[in-house]
Parts: structure tokens; sequence; C-alpha cells
């Protein structure tokens, strides 16, 4: 006889994969085996860490033999009958990454704060810069506004209102316009 349990990880798991099985390590440690999925994170040519549509399966835990390989796969839908579609598996190759790699590599950087001051720094080198587009590109590359707003008060980035109905701006110091001192408003 066998069983299968699915559970959700911890909220604060660490970067072990034998501490993503939710409750108390007794769970985990009653099982024969353990799989973990995990999302596979690559990074850009900026060093900017994105999802490349893959899940992991890995192998945390294996008492009868020797841990299982790391395997991809693919979620996609497919039609089945009648226009009805279902998700299906689609198992790709086996990567060379153990549980406990693959956990790590899905982190957040703990140092999010920095490049995103060197984000605000790079969009902001040439000029004032309005903020929907700040925060547009700010939020393709993963860092959440007040991760940008820490770092726009790292920088002593400027705020300032122009014209009518025209949006507000953002600006390093030295480009601020004259007369526009520190940050004003609430962006």
């Amino acid at each position: 006889m066998a069983f299968s349990a699915i559970t959700h990880p911890p909220k604060n798991a660490s970067q072990r994969a034998i501490d993503h099985y939710i409750g108390s390590q007794a769970f985990i440690a009653a099982a024969r085996i353990g799989h973990l999925g995990v999302e596979e994170i690559e990074e850009d040519e900026h060093g900017q860490r994105i999802p490349t549509g893959r899940i992991l399966f890995t192998n945390p835990k294996n008492n009868p033999h020797p841990k299982m390989p790391t395997l991809a796969y693919r979620l996609e839908e497919r039609t089945v009958a009648s226009g009805i579609t279902a998700p299906v598996v689609v198992w790709q190759e086996t990567v060379d990454i153990t549980a406990d790699q693959a956990i790590a590599a899905a982190a957040p950087s703990k140092d999010r704060q920095s490049g995103a001051t060197v984000f605000l720094q790079d969009i902001l080198a040439n000029g004032p810069v309005p903020v929907e587009i700040i925060a547009e590109r700010a939020a393709a590359r993963g860092f959440s506004w007040i991760t940008v707003k820490r770092a726009k008060a790292k920088l002593g980035v400027v705020s300032y209102k122009v014209g009518f109905g025209e949006g507000w701006m953002w600006a390093l110091p030295q480009h601020a316009p004259e007369g526009v001192e520190g940050a004003t408003g609430e962006f």
C-alpha cells in the first residue's frame, strides 16, 4: 500500500529543501520519499532573475534508494475532447542541480535593494523620467514599489510635478530643475 500527500511550503522556510514541507519535521521524517517542485529561475544578461517557465521536480528525501536526479517539466494546456482543455505535464531533461541548490536559486535575492539602487541610477542617468515609466520598468525587472522608493530615498532622488495633469517626474539631484529641492508629494 502506498500513500501520497501534497502540502504547501511554509512561509518562512530555510534554504534547505527538507524544511519546505509544511508542519513539523515529523511529517517528512515519517515519509520514505519526498519530492519538491521548485520554479526554475535564471539570471539574464543584466543580472535580473527571471523564471524560465519550467518547474524542477527534485528529490530532497529518499530512504529506500539513492536520490533521483532532478527532472525539469513544463505545464501546458492540451485539447482533450470536444474543445475541453486540460493541463498536461511535459517532461523535459534531467537537470544537474540538487533540491537545496534549486531552492537557493529560486529564493529572492537578499541584495534586492542594491539592485533597485543601480536600476534607479541607470534609468535616471540622462535626466528626469516620468514616474509611470519608472514604475513600469521596475515591475518588469521584479522590483516592488516599496523597494524602488527605498532606493529613491537612498539616492536622494527628487520628485516634482510637471504642469497641470502631466504627472510626476523623478530626477537625480543634479538633474532636478532649478527651484526644486528634495522630494515633494507622495511620489
